[in-house]
């Protein structure tokens, strides 16, 4: 063997070895990579459960909060002080400690603030003692007024209520009270003036319990979670044990476990003594996890999230195994062809390499053409950019999208084929989809100049529900005040500066980045799709309905003046509860529209049967009911946006399954359903009918409460009764009410 020869082959074999170190460096790379990995899903994962529990905690607070701020409550408050320091005057506070209770229990039945009845029966002479509710206690710490279940005051209540001081809120953390319920509270103090200089002064203070129950341990849960030993739970220290505060995977109620802290391998010690950091370790089943922790501020808990060292790097090894495997059988491979050419190389095989290059680039140019062919086939706009955001391909819809030729397109900037409105905001989406690699879908409505026709169409329907609204104030007992006209003419049509009065483009955007390597100097590609067409097209439907509502409300009210601006009426109430019970904005769209129709039926009962003088007979009535019932049949062929023609065919069902004309029950009955019949009841009662005098609010509250767990559902009610009442709801509707009775007989 020459010396050139075992040269050559020193040099081969250093170069394997360079190699096989090359592919062993890049696994352990790959290994430390994974890991970064998990370590960054954990994180998110915590940070997403951390800030679910913070944000449940904040709704309970943000409901005490509330009512330690009502203004009526700081005013019965004051009042119960006054008549407490001057016993003489022997006033009665039964009407003050009434309405203190009534505010208690509703917002302990809206905020979650009562007891889950648990158990079987018991004795009729025997009261269940309740595990939550609210109650007022004096600055003695006795209870003034509460909700009711609110329990007792036990030992462990006295003191806490005796730790905290009386000018600072307190935190109840989570216990086990004397029926083995897991509660948790909060104390907060209610300040009042004294008087004129003499500045504020504890009144009372708030004492808030709530159940620990499924709504709480349900933000511990991830949805999409796909690691069968991922776990989630919440842990605090107790002296020189660590409790573990909800349920476990291995079956442990909550509070039922804990260990002693110290032990140096344990994750919820290391998650103790410092949150916020990744820690590997036994978890407390002994179990070798990875584990992230963060602390909930307010609270001594800690929450720890964890998943098995077996499953999380079992991928992750089964990867690295068939990756050092594939490349150490491509570097075989590659030593093995240079051998192979080395020996049995040749000129004549060169320039059989030559031609398969050849053919090959040449399958590549038409490939490429034929891509290039199928791109200018897409409706879309579709372009590539770089990493200095500059076109290095784009389709003909791309040209036709931007007028300009497409040889001039590749190599220009995003600003200077877009403007610089939209080429700034595209290079900002192309610029992040690149940098986090992930795809980015975006939805963006880019105004241009006015559109009279949209501004003249506006204006008719303007001017057209003012004309009818001033009609209807020229009846008698139907006037609306200028702020009702106001309302409705905003609700019933966009105003000039909206949707209306600008025409706009809406493009939708898809922005997808590329593998990252030096074979394509494309880094993003991007497709832009215009839904200018559609977005009009759903919009002069909506205009189309509004006025097709408008027509239809006016025809109803010409013939039955004696019930004009009812429908109006229903809806605004309408409108309203459904903002209170936190809606969809299109429920709540839902809910008004079937305001304005919730008449319908009375375009077939004879005008001469509506403006009946009399009272109407037994065949009379059953006609009017009737035409009521068959009226959304009416509008069967019409398209609305949500269920307006099954709320106004579900107005007469029941709660209690007892309606008509399906029996449904329950939540089988749409909200907007439920709403509506509501609404429609309390603008009939307090508006007089045929030999009726209108009710005043307080009467309507009372009868509908009455109703309320069987005609109607008690939270729909409890949502008009907290808007009357803390919302300006009386002030703002007192203009609804007519007091004496209509001539008319329907």
């Amino acid at each position: 063997m020459n010396k050139r020869l075992q040269v050559a082959l020193a040099a081969l074999v250093i170069v394997f070895l360079a190699a096989l170190a090359g592919v062993f460096a890049f696994a352990q790379q790959e290994y430390a990579r994974d890991q970064q990995q998990l370590r960054w899903r954990l994180s998110m994962v915590a940070d997403s459960r951390a800030q679910a529990l913070e944000y449940w905690l904040d709704q309970q607070q943000a409901v005490v909060l509330g009512l330690v701020n009502n203004e009526s409550l700081q005013v019965y408050l004051n009042v119960l002080r006054m008549q407490a320091e001057a016993p003489e005057m022997n006033v009665d506070s039964g009407e003050e400690l009434g309405f203190l209770r009534t505010l208690l229990e509703v917002t302990a039945q809206r905020g979650g603030f009562v007891s889950r009845v648990e158990g079987g029966p018991v004795r009729a002479n025997v009261k269940r003692l309740g595990l939550a509710g609210l109650a007022l206690l004096g600055p003695d710490g006795g209870i003034l007024v509460a909700s009711a279940g609110m329990p007792p005051i036990s030992a462990a209540l006295a003191a806490f209520i005796a730790e905290t001081p009386l000018t600072e809120p307190g935190f109840l953390d989570l216990r086990r009270d004397a029926q083995g319920q897991l509660a948790l509270g909060w104390l907060l103090p209610v300040l009042t003036e004294q008087g004129r200089g003499q500045g504020t002064t504890v009144a009372a203070r708030l004492l808030a319990l709530r159940p620990a129950d499924t709504a709480f341990f349900a933000t511990l849960k991830q949805p999409g979670q796909t690691m069968a030993t991922a776990e989630t739970y919440l842990i605090r220290q107790s002296g020189h044990t660590l409790e573990f505060l909800s349920p476990l995977a291995n079956g442990t109620a909550a509070l039922s476990h804990r260990i002693a802290i110290g032990e140096e391998d344990s994750v919820e010690t290391a998650a103790l003594r410092k949150p916020g950091a990744f820690h590997a370790g036994l978890d407390y089943s002994a179990t070798p996890v990875f584990a992230v922790s963060r602390q909930i501020p307010g609270t001594p808990w800690v929450l720890v999230h964890q998943v098995d060292q077996a499953e999380a790097l079992a991928q992750s090894k089964r990867r690295l195994i068939t990756l050092i495997s594939l490349m150490l059988a491509l570097l075989i491979g590659f030593v093995s062809i240079i051998l192979f050419a080395w020996r049995y190389g040749s000129s004549a095989r060169i320039e059989q390499v030559a031609r398969q290059y050849q053919a090959s680039s040449q399958r590549f140019e038409a490939l490429s053409r034929f891509l290039d062919a199928v791109s200018d086939t897409q409706p879309n706009a579709v372009f590539a950019t770089d990493a200095q955001a500059r076109l290095t391909f784009a389709n003909r819809r791309t040209s036709e999208l931007t007028g300009i030729p497409r040889p001039e397109l590749t190599g220009r900037s995003l600003i200077g084929v877009f403007g610089q409105e939209r080429g700034r905001f595209y290079q900002a989406l192309i610029q992040r989809a690149y940098e986090q690699q992930q795809e980015l879908i975006v939805t963006r409505h880019f105004h241009l100049q006015p559109d009279p026709g949209l501004l003249g169409l506006f204006e008719f329907c303007q001017s057209r529900t003012e004309q009818r609204l001033t009609q209807a104030s020229n009846a008698p007992n139907n006037a609306p005040s200028n702020t009702q006209s106001q309302a409705l003419s905003a609700a019933d049509h966009p105003s000039p500066g909206s949707e209306a009065e600008d025409s706009e483009q809406v493009w939708r955007s898809n922005h997808h980045p590329l593998p990252r390597d030096n074979l394509h100097a494309a880094v993003v590609l991007t497709t832009i799709e215009d839904l200018t067409a559609l977005t009009e097209e759903r919009r002069r439907r909506e205009r189309n309905t509004l006025q097709l509502i408008d027509t239809l409300v006016g025809l109803m009210d010409e013939r039955d003046p004696n019930s004009a601006n009812q429908s109006l009426f229903v809806a605004q109430v309408a409108r309203e509860m459904a903002i209170e019970l936190a809606l969809s904005s299109l429920l709540i769209k839902t809910a008004e529209q079937a305001g304005r129709l919730v008449n319908i039926g009375k375009i077939r009962v004879p005008s001469d049967l509506l403006t009946k003088p009399g009272p109407l007979t037994k065949a009379e009535r059953a006609l009017v009911q009737d035409a009521l019932d068959q009226g959304p049949s009416l509008l069967k062929h019409l398209e609305f946006e949500g269920p307006v023609i099954e709320t106004l065919a579900q107005i007469n069902e029941h709660w209690d399954g007892s309606g008509r004309p399906l029996g449904l029950a329950g939540e089988a009955i749409l909200p907007t359903a439920q709403i509506l019949a509501v609404a429609n009841t309390f603008v009939t009662l307090i508006n007089a009918g045929t030999f009726r005098a209108g009710q005043s609010f307080q009467q309507a509250e009372s009868e509908l409460l009455a109703d309320a767990g069987q005609r109607f559902d008690r939270r729909v009610v409890l949502s008009l009764l907290n808007f009357l009442n803390n919302k300006g709801g009386r002030s703002r509707w007192a203009t609804m009410t007519r007091d004496q009775p209509c001539s008319g007989g329907a």
